[in-house]
């Protein structure tokens, strides 16, 4: 098992990645800055003012794919 970090994990294209990751026995950590019903550990911030040192020490994968064009 793995410890996956999702970022922008409640957007459309990445919540699908969040539910297969999660069906596939990984420990799927979601950050994003709207809050979403995933069920799973969740942390809410924005990228630009973020900092990931805390959170990134025992994660081992990043799969990065927020916006930051949207409001």
């Amino acid at each position: 098992m793995l410890k996956i970090l999702v970022t922008g994990a409640s957007g459309f294209v990445r919540k699908p990645l969040v539910e297969r990751l999660i069906d596939y026995g990984h420990k799927v950590v979601a950050f994003d800055k709207r809050r979403s019903n995933l069920g799973i550990e969740f942390i809410q911030g924005d990228l630009r003012s973020f900092d990931f040192d805390d959170i990134l020490g025992d994660v081992d994968i990043v799969f990065h794919d927020q916006n930051l064009f949207r409001d």
